[in-house]
């Protein structure tokens, strides 16, 4: 069974929790017992301790990849792969431009940054047909007002 990443929002329930669980034992304290009782701390330190490994855990483990050549895990931020060189920012073929790794198309000329047919559209469009906010025409997709092209479907970006 394959471990599923930490997400932020389980970071931030199990803080949310600490903040919970001490509040709750202050008021014990206060109005129930009148007095600090021992046995509060392990309720708190426990909560603390979850949130410790957890916070751990989303900082460690969700900053690696793996390099689809070789399969060595590297930083997130890594250029390319220790062991094989393998480059992970993809470049356009046509104006040379750094591209997302996971974009089909490149935003800024339109080409193709996978082996697949250059986009065809399939209706007309007039400029009420998108949002002049950023918003992809053909897919719905975000996009920049500086480019000219969306980088997910390769339709021409109408501004």
């Amino acid at each position: 069974m394959e471990k599923k990443p930490v997400e932020m929002d389980s970071v931030i329930g199990v803080w949310i929790g600490f903040v919970v669980v001490t509040f709750i034992m202050v008021m014990l304290s206060m109005y129930i017992f009148h007095r600090w009782q021992w046995w509060m701390v392990f309720p708190i330190g426990g909560v603390l301790i979850g949130g410790i490994v957890t916070t751990g855990q989303y900082f460690t483990e969700n900053r690696i990849k793996t390099c689809p050549k070789c399969a060595t895990q590297v930083g997130m931020n890594s250029t390319f792969c220790k062991n094989c060189r393998y480059e992970f920012i993809a470049k356009c073929p046509e104006c040379g431009r750094n591209a997302d790794e996971e974009a089909k198309y490149c935003e800024y000329c339109g080409c193709s940054l996978r082996k697949e047919k250059k986009y065809q559209p399939t209706q007309e469009y007039t400029p009420t047909t998108i949002n002049k906010a950023s918003f992809c025409a053909n897919c719905g997709h975000n996009i920049n007002l500086n480019v000219n092209f969306c980088a997910h479907c390769g339709a021409e970006a109408i501004h």
